[in-house]
């Protein structure tokens, strides 16, 4: 007699596979029976799924329509299941799966705008930080701040897209957005962050971008500034930084001489 894990086993492999007939040990007057009634729960795995993706992409559902995003849903689901019971982790490859979904390749821009919502669902649920407060990089002179290495929350991340990814989520990011049929053009690049618990992409520039990459590499700051005005001669240094502490995606800066983070009062 087979045992509970593999019964189990086999009920999931069934589930995922809808041209497999139900596990046998489902009992039913004919087997027709047991099919129509094994597909109720084939039909609400699927439907839960892609109601996860659903909410986890709104602006990818509203961009591809409900119909294109349902069947591309599917077929995500049949080649990623979920691996665990917890699904705050699930959808994440859906960025990587678009990129060579041939029904999708008209749309190039949808890889990145999955990329970007995903990023958001991260912030939303990363760990805490304590903002630094301002008054700790004024402390530092110029000498320290050349070598100074700044630690971003664990919230912030970094898209550098060739298209105008911003502006497609900010018009179908929800039902309340403006209409998805604007026409946008442009390479963009957002920085997400989760000031005040609430997280949030802002547009920010080219130079922007490169700084705060490299800081997302942990390179001093000295270094870092250096190799974005190798590119950008005219890179204004202090809106980054004054952005940075606005959004509150700074949590900590150490140089040489000493460490600065916040503590809980």
């Amino acid at each position: 007699m087979p045992s509970l894990e593999q019964n189990q086993s086999a009920f999931v492999a069934a589930l995922r596979e809808p041209r497999q007939d139900p596990p046998s040990f489902i009992a039913e007057p004919t087997p027709r029976s047991s099919l129509r009634r094994f597909n109720v729960y084939r039909n609400n795995v699927y439907a839960g799924l892609i109601g996860v993706l659903g909410a986890r992409y709104p602006a990818v559902q509203r961009l591809v329509g409900d119909e294109f995003f349902k069947a591309m849903a599917r077929i995500f689901i049949d080649g990623h299941p979920p691996h665990s019971p917890v699904l705050i982790e699930y959808g994440s490859g859906l960025a990587e799966f678009l990129r060579t979904f041939e029904p999708a390749a008209d749309e190039p821009y949808l890889a990145d705008v999955a990329t970007l919502e995903w990023r958001m669902h991260q912030a939303r649920h990363a760990a805490d930080a304590i903002p630094l407060h301002a008054s700790h990089l004024i402390q530092l002179d110029e000498g320290s701040a050349a070598r100074l290495t700044i630690r971003l929350a664990p919230a912030v991340s970094l898209i550098v897209s060739e298209y105008p990814v911003f502006s497609l989520w900010r018009a179908n990011a929800s039902d309340e957005a403006s209409s998805g049929h604007q026409t946008f053009s442009g390479a963009e690049c957002v920085l997400v962050t989760r000031p005040d618990l609430i997280a949030e992409a802002v547009r920010i520039p080219q130079s922007s971008a490169m700084l705060i990459a490299a800081l997302l590499e942990h390179k001093p700051l000295g270094a870092a500034i250096g190799s974005v005005l190798a590119v950008d001669p005219h890179f204004p240094l202090h809106r980054t930084l004054a952005l940075l502490i606005a959004q509150k995606a700074i949590a900590g800066v150490a140089s040489q001489d000493e460490t600065f983070e916040e503590t809980p009062s």
